[in-house]
């Protein structure tokens, strides 16, 4: 149970996507200057937690977490939010402690658009003059960074790219899964990496 939860500016958004949002910032500030947690256990009731974040909507799908002071000084500024929610959700998945086979930490590295995925991309889609869709793992903020990437990417060589959304795959995928979908529109999902 959450007391406190100070979300606002997200009446596009349902509860699920502001704590999808939230999750992928991993409940910390997006502004690198800041960097504070957002959530805490309550004082008051053992069995709640306070929640001071605010989600601010930067476009029709796309959010950002900031504590409470830095969304009250920032909400306006779309452009400098949508780079520090690239910015944070790259630290975000630089900084994820992951276990190896063997027990012992590791860090998870960021996948980059390289020359080969930019052969392979070019080759694909130079066939497909329709809109492409992408999607990142829900959950997984160097999925979303990698999809954030691509789009830039695609954007960039004039392909008609439709934005990024999350969600949960299941089964899960692992890598890019490219699919043809209603409409002549291609599915592009972004799992983590194999």
């Amino acid at each position: 149970n959450t007391i406190n939860d100070m979300t606002n500016n997200t009446d596009n958004f349902s509860k699920e996507d502001v704590d999808s949002i939230k999750e992928a910032a991993s409940y910390i500030c997006s502004n690198k200057d800041c960097r504070k947690l957002t959530i805490a256990p309550s004082h008051l009731e053992s069995d709640k937690i306070i929640s001071t974040g605010s989600v601010i909507q930067i476009t029709s799908d796309s959010g950002i977490l900031l504590c409470t002071s830095c969304a009250d000084e920032f909400e306006s500024d779309k452009e400098k939010l949508s780079t520090w929610k690239a910015d944070h959700l790259e630290w975000v998945s630089k900084n994820i402690n992951i276990k190896n086979k063997s027990g012992e930490s590791k860090k998870e590295t960021q996948r980059h658009v390289d020359d080969d995925l930019k052969v392979e991309l070019d080759e694909y889609f130079a066939k497909h003059k329709k809109g492409i869709n992408i999607t990142a793992a829900l959950g997984h903020p160097e999925s979303l960074v990698f999809a954030e990437e691509i789009l830039s990417y695609l954007l960039e060589k004039g392909y008609n790219a439709n934005g990024i959304g999350q969600m949960k795959f299941n089964p899960p995928i692992d890598g890019i899964k490219i699919t043809q979908a209603k409409k002549g529109n291609i599915d592009m999902k972004i799992g983590p990496k194999m």
